[in-house]
């Protein structure tokens, strides 16, 4: 993990000390990828910047790395895992110990063709000062990111966007007319073909598996995939899976061995599924390592600690966490503007605020361990949404299919002109075949499940890339997704239609392939999605809460840039607001959310409203293991903690729950709950009158603002007593809309 900072004059035209100036602070502004140190190289007609993160051969590999006569400088942002055979093969034994060197001394010979034979995660910068060209390229999946602008005679080049909108440098102007049109920002099924485009006008990303090459005299930039997933056809349906997942086993081991280069013990992310405790249990037959999780509501209401407690206990490794209780029930606009700073996309969620918990506590209690492994990239190339996406009552692959086909239509139909998409609304929904859509559109015919992974590739690099990145980078760490290893992804991609149901339905592949590694109750733990059960009302109700109490300081954020002004109604946007914390709904909650977000960004990437950084410094961390605390006790503790209970939100008594009666001679009625025929509580309202007089008012679903109404009682009290029958489990929240992650 390290940062990249650059500017190229084009034509030839002399760097002059204001462009040295504007480098130098994009550096800095990005410094938290590299701590370890700055380098900065001024030649006559560009400027560079490294900032580095030494995870591995510490001692060597400075950079930028330089040929004689600055014929060749390069800047590698990552790790080269298969840097030895490189040497071994292409330029003899083995006597530079550092990794990145190697693409510096084989691009002259291969050029953009060594990108595909590179294993590991890169962004690479290359200036060729005598064919007068510069290279730019990104690994297979965009772990590492980098952005670049043509504008006004220059190229600009970072890692990270706030260090292109530093002052001097590019201007941040958000493409609003992109954003609204994109899958994962409005939420829709409608993915852009161009992998290059960014939130942000004028600033494109150098897509993942690509090089991009800019002539540095006349500014013309071409683009060039060097990988692209390939499929394979056919199969037999009565063939042996067994060696498919003999293969899978030895395939994950190696990607896990790779990413566990470091010379410092690494860190792995336990999140308590199949994917990171699988990752776990391998990286600890090769390297001792350290296990850290984050302790929430939301994790102990989806059991995810708990399992992530298990699989540490099975490993008999020392089990840590940081609590993000209180943090998330009191996420304050301070807190999100520092989430935006961090993580620089309006597609923050809870999620990321997890993330940048934990690293900020792996960081500040695991020193010196810098490389940080995660399970995410299971889920997109094995089978991980396969149940969440199937229809209600068909949870198999021949479901999942349906699902696709379902989403094909819609992604059609939204392409498709007015009249078709309304006659296939209502009663005549799903009555046009995708394949005459598909021809009206002009869509060429695919396979939807090589569809659904080039889908999951964008989801990747919007999201799950972008999340592990930031959120680690932003506390010097090196996050190091080992599912997304290219050579465990071909084999996966590889395997035969006929197949994919009973290796990839349910994650069935891994399962089978870590089984005897981890517990069974572990191996075959069904996924949890982030938003689900219990978990939903916690995470929504952390976001719902931030809209409601930061409602005034959240609209002028959002609305105070020059550009963002133009856009968004502040009226208006207050009027949403209180909808949407009165009836609080996860997509229509995102979906502000990123509204907001989008418009603060404008201001909070150009440095004109202050990040904070003591968001999360308050966040307790716990060990168990070795004289730790019992994570089964913290787990209770926090599931038994008073919930927090958003506005907006319905509530009625639970299921189970029967209410009865008592009248009393003055009038007062005593308050009988049942539970399965059983009495489990008495309310008397000479002890508690506020209970007694709530509880038959939920009799029909309500508000805490239609309890208040009803019993002419102060919102707060009627707050107060929901949160106490909540923690009591007579109360259940309305089932709410179906949610999951990032739009498949």
């Amino acid at each position: 993990m390290c940062g990249i900072a650059a500017v190229f004059l084009l034509g030839g035209r002399p760097a002059r000390p204001e462009d040295h100036g504007t480098v130098a602070r994009m550096s800095e502004r990005q410094h938290s990828r590299g701590p370890d140190g700055t380098a900065l190289l001024r030649r006559p007609t560009y400027s560079l910047a490294f900032n580095r993160l030494a995870v591995f051969a510490a001692e060597s590999g400075a950079q930028p790395f330089v040929s004689e006569g600055f014929s060749q400088v390069t800047m590698v942002n990552g790790e080269i895992y298969n840097f030895r055979e490189l040497r071994e093969r292409w330029t003899g034994p083995v006597t530079d110990s550092s990794d990145c060197s190697v693409v510096h001394d084989l691009l002259p010979v291969l050029g953009p063709e060594l990108f595909g034979a590179l294993r590991g995660m890169f962004a690479v910068v290359g200036v060729d000062e005598r064919a007068r060209k510069l290279t730019l390229a990104r690994d297979h999946f965009g772990t590492k990111p980098l952005f670049y602008a043509v504008r006004d005679g220059r190229v600009h080049v970072a890692s990270e966007l706030k260090a292109l909108f530093a002052p001097g440098a590019v201007p941040c102007v958000p493409d609003w007319a992109f954003a609204l049109q994109d899958a994962h920002f409005s939420l829709v099924s409608h993915y852009s073909d161009d992998r290059a485009r960014t939130y942000f006008d004028g600033v494109c990303e150098v897509p993942p598996a690509s090089t991009v090459t800019i002539d540095l005299d006349t500014g013309r930039v071409t683009t060039w995939r060097f990988w692209q997933p390939e499929f394979q056809d056919g199969g037999e349906p009565d063939e042996d899976p067994a060696p498919y997942v003999e293969r899978y086993r030895h395939l994950l081991d190696q990607a896990v061995v790779r990413a566990c280069m470091a010379e410092q013990p690494p860190v792995v992310q336990l999140s308590g599924g199949i994917d990171s405790v699988a990752v776990a249990a391998l990286a600890a037959r090769h390297r001792d390592i350290r296990l850290w999780t984050v302790l929430s509501p939301t994790s102990v209401a989806t059991g995810d600690f708990r399992a992530a407690a298990r699989a540490a206990d099975h490993l008999g490794l020392p089990f840590h966490w940081v609590d993000a209780t209180e943090t998330e029930r009191d996420l304050s606009v301070d807190d999100w503007q520092q989430i935006l700073w961090q993580t620089e996309t309006p597609l923050a969620d809870p999620g990321f605020l997890y993330r940048l918990l934990m690293s900020r506590a792996i960081a500040e209690n695991s020193h010196p361990a810098k490389a940080v492994l995660s399970g995410q990239g299971s889920d997109e190339f094995n089978g991980g949404y396969t149940t969440a996406l199937a229809p209600p009552g068909r949870p198999n692959w021949r479901g999942f299919l349906e699902s696709l086909d379902d989403r094909r239509r819609r992604t059609l139909l939204n392409a498709a002109p007015g009249a078709v998409t309304e006659i296939s609304r209502g009663a005549t929904e799903g009555c046009l075949r995708t394949s005459w859509l598909a021809e009206l559109v002009e869509s060429p015919a695919t396979d939807l499940y090589q569809e659904y992974i080039d889908r999951k590739l964008y989801d990747l690099r919007l999201y799950n890339c972008w999340c592990d990145d930031r959120t680690s980078a932003a506390h010097g760490l090196e996050s190091r997704p080992a599912f997304l290893d290219v050579d465990l992804v071909d084999f996966s991609l590889s395997v035969p239609p006929a197949l994919r149901g009973r290796l990839f339905d349910d994650k069935a592949i891994l399962r089978r392939a870590v089984r005897g590694l981890v517990p069974d109750d572990l191996a075959d733990r069904p996924k949890v999605p982030f938003y689900a059960g219990a978990a939903r009302s916690t995470g929504l109700a952390a976001l719902a809460n931030l809209l409601e109490r930061g409602q005034d300081r959240l609209v002028e954020l959002a609305t105070s840039g020059t550009v963002t002004a133009g856009v968004l109604d502040p009226d208006a946007l207050r009027r949403a607001i209180r909808k949407a914390v009165r009836h609080p709904q996860r997509d229509g909650v995102q979906r502000l959310l990123r509204l907001l977000s989008l418009g603060a960004l404008e201001l909070v990437l150009t440095g004109q409203r202050e990040p904070h950084p003591g968001f999360g410094a308050s966040a307790p961390v716990g060990t168990a293991g070795r004289g730790g605390v019992d994570p089964e006790a913290v787990a209770g503790r926090v599931g038994a903690a008073r919930a927090t209970v958003p506005v907006g939100v319905r509530f009625a008594l639970d299921a189970d729950i029967r209410l009865m009666r008592e009248h009393g001679a003055d009038r007062s009625d005593k308050v009988y709950l049942l539970r399965r025929g059983r009495l489990e509580y008495s309310l008397d309202p000479a002890v508690d009158a506020s209970l007694a007089d709530l509880v038959p008012r939920l009799v029909e679903p309500a508000t805490v603002e239609q309890l208040a109404l009803r019993a002419g009682r102060p919102v707060e009290e009627v707050r107060a007593g929901v949160a106490d029958l909540l923690h009591h489990r007579v109360l259940r929240t309305l089932p709410a809309e179906t949610a999951g992650g990032p739009a498949a």
